[in-house]
């Protein structure tokens, strides 16, 4: 499969003309990992954006009271992870672990520094891609607290 057509069928990058396309496919390193491994680990700092291409990651986070990893969500094919970070230049929130075999697509913090200030379609198909993901993230948070039970 070649990126450029993936990257031409994901939501978030149409629009694209081809040549923003050709250059995000360039700067994008393909990637396998096998089960189990730990693509993202939570407290670190994030230096990739990362765009699963094949498979599912599993983003969890350590909880203290338990001792253990509890997963929060499931990332499937097509969508971004490691934005944050990247952006924040803070440390990761979460761990993101493959689950099953993946195939990801890892772009380095400089080459997206560098595409979204060469191309304003680029940087805004990344900024549209994080308000996404924000979006996302928060109506799961609302669904978790709808929840959970209300003490009067």
């Amino acid at each position: 499969m070649l990126l450029k057509n993936f990257l031409k069928s994901q939501p978030i990058f149409i629009g694209l003309r081809d040549r923003d396309l050709d250059a995000l496919a360039r700067a994008i390193e393909i990637r396998e990992f096998p089960d189990g491994h730990a693509i993202i680990q939570e407290g670190r700092s994030g230096k990739e954006l990362y765009l699963l291409i094949e498979g599912q990651v599993k983003v969890a986070q350590y909880n203290a009271e338990t001792g253990q990893l509890e997963q929060i969500n499931l990332i499937q094919p097509g969508e971004l992870f490691g934005m944050l970070s990247l952006i924040d230049h803070l440390s990761t929130s979460a761990s993101c672990i493959s689950a099953g075999p993946v195939k990801i697509g890892v772009l380095q913090r400089n080459a997206y520094n560098l595409l979204a200030q060469a191309s304003a379609p680029i940087a805004q198909g990344f900024q549209l891609a994080v308000a996404k993901q924000l979006a996302s993230l928060l109506r799961h948070q609302e669904k978790v607290l709808r929840s959970v039970p209300r003490q009067v």
